[in-house]
Parts: structure tokens; sequence; C-alpha cells
């Protein structure tokens, strides 16, 4: 934790593509906060000596990105989600092999995104 609302993120992709593109580990800086009603979350990849590179996994590098959530006027269970992703997951690969695997990526975070909100809601109306 660098402060309240910043840290050093670390994380392993799993592998996509049925292996193809094998497992990726990236280290960010990470900041969130709240602006104008919209919950913001950006950052960026940085070298850091707790996490050097592993043998196991190619470095990934995510240049400056975030995510916003902007809640949608007059609908309470509504947010618009933006996701401004900047990465380069290292290796080489052809660009549509990337491009179709990210896309996944993406509808697979939103679905997994859309599942926990449910839990979160779930378990805050139990007894």
């Amino acid at each position: 934790m660098v402060d309240d609302n910043t840290d050093i993120l670390y994380n392993i992709a799993a592998e996509v593509a049925g292996g193809v593109i094998t497992s990726r580990d990236f280290v960010s800086l990470r900041t969130w906060g709240q602006r104008e009603g919209m919950y913001i979350s950006a950052g960026m990849g940085v070298n850091h000596p707790d996490k050097p590179p592993q043998k196991a996994y190619v470095r990934g590098k995510n240049g400056v990105g975030g995510w916003v959530y902007k809640p949608v006027e007059g609908e309470p269970n509504k947010c618009l989600f933006l996701w401004f992703m900047n990465t380069d997951i290292g290796g080489w690969f052809p660009q549509r092999l990337i491009d179709v695997n990210m896309a996944k990526v993406l509808m697979d975070f939103n679905r997994d995104l859309q599942a926990h909100v449910r839990e979160l809601k779930s378990s805050r109306s139990e007894p």
C-alpha cells in the first residue's frame, strides 16, 4: 500500500486460446477515487524490487489505463462502465489473435463482474 488510495498490484493472467497465449504476469501502480459522482481507477505498469520477472510467466506491460464507473441518471441499478486498456502482453503474436482474445477477456470480465455484484447484493439482503 502506497497510501489509502494507491497500491502496487501484482496479477497473473491465465493462459488463453487453449494455451496458445501462455500465462502472463503484470506489476502495476494503481490509484482510485471518486470525482464528479464517478468512481475512477487508473494505473500503469511499474518495476518493483519485490516482484521481479518469474520464469513461469511472460512479463506483460501495462501502459496508462483504467476504469470509470459512471452512474446512469434515473437508473439506480445501472452504471456506464468504461475500460481504457493499454497492454503489451509480450512475445510475438499476430494482432488479430490478440484482438480476438482480448475481446474475450473483456467479455469474461464483464460476466464475472456482474456475477460478483449479484452476489454482493444477495449477501446484503440476507438477514
